[in-house]
């Protein structure tokens, strides 16, 4: 159910609100918990619920249009199954009894996010072929409870733990910059050609962190708030990074036809120092609980790269 009104300040104002309500069946991978060796299914999947409310204003005239909005969403009930090799057998679940290692099915359950932001945008007229642009998104995206983990082995259907408490409260949603920008300067001459030029900012880029670590398991004998009971809990901020991007094109009337030619070039800097995300390895060594043992993988934009398109219409 979604619905949404809008408010005419003038010819040139408005206000409006946008409000969304509604469930969506679990993705397939987290449902089954192994389906490479049996259709057993994840005893705590639910239907997913969505939330959403935004309200905004934007203002249009000859020479500006700009638009600011307020969001806010919430994610209740979700699911994510993950896999991973486990060198050694781990107590789960605090009996005094090893319950084994190899290939780990790892079911978080009942997981919440909160979205909150706020977006920007806007465009003026420097004069009829000159403009500038500009955009902006400031977000907190978080996971807003603990979760539980349902854990069994690939050879073995039994549950090794149910209910295991994970400590990721006020965790960042990782794999998209929270808070990012672009200012861009236009011109698109009266003689059929145009050119863009771009400069993006990116920041609040956090890796996907290794529920494995947060639990009980994970800072067993640590002393609380030392240096180890911070490295293993601690959640990686990436770099904030920027780059820039130039656009071009040209059209050509050709009798009743049209030749377009327009070329792209991204990063034309050649940052090749932009981590735009990442995730730490779920193995994690119990025995000297170092986080280091297995470092993080990183994901990297592309360095300087371009693209060429011709069309011919007719």
């Amino acid at each position: 159910m979604k619905g949404g009104i809008t408010y005419k300040i003038d010819g040139r104002q408005y206000v409006y609100a946008h409000a969304f309500a509604g469930t969506r069946p679990p993705l397939y991978r987290n449902v089954f918990l192994s389906p490479r060796t049996r259709d057993q299914i994840n005893p705590y999947t639910q239907e997913e619920s969505i939330l959403n409310g935004e309200i905004g204003y934007l203002f249009r005239s000859p020479y500006l249009k700009a638009r600011a909005s307020v969001y806010y969403t919430r994610f209740n009930n979700q699911s994510n199954i993950v896999s991973y090799f486990q060198d050694d057998g781990v107590d789960f679940d605090l009996d005094g009894q090893n319950d084994g290692g190899g290939l780990v099915n790892f079911a978080l359950n009942g997981v919440q996010r909160t979205h909150t932001g706020v977006e920007l945008g806007l465009e003026y007229k420097l004069s009829a072929t000159l403009s500038v642009t500009g955009v902006a998104s400031l977000g907190d995206f978080i996971i807003s409870n603990r979760p539980t983990a349902y854990i069994t082995l690939d050879n073995n259907s039994a549950p090794v733990a149910d209910g295991l408490l994970i400590y990721a409260k006020n965790f960042y949603v990782s794999r998209t910059p929270q808070q990012a920008g672009s200012i861009g300067l236009n011109y698109r001459s009266p003689r059929f050609w145009f050119l863009n030029v771009n400069v993006n900012y990116f920041d609040k880029i956090y890796l996907d962190f290794n529920p494995v670590r947060r639990t009980e398991q994970g800072i067993l004998d640590v002393t609380p708030g030392s240096a180890e009971w911070e490295k293993i809990l601690y959640q990686e901020r990436l770099p904030a990074a920027f780059t820039v991007d130039l656009f071009g094109g040209k059209s050509w009337r050709i009798n009743q036809n049209t030749l377009v030619l327009n070329v792209g070039i991204g990063n034309l800097l050649n940052n090749q120092t932009f981590a735009t995300g990442g995730y730490e390895q779920l193995r994690f060594n119990f025995e000297d609980q170092n986080p280091d043992r297995f470092p993080p993988k990183y994901f990297y934009a592309q360095g300087f790269n371009y693209f060429v398109n011709i069309t011919y219409r007719y």
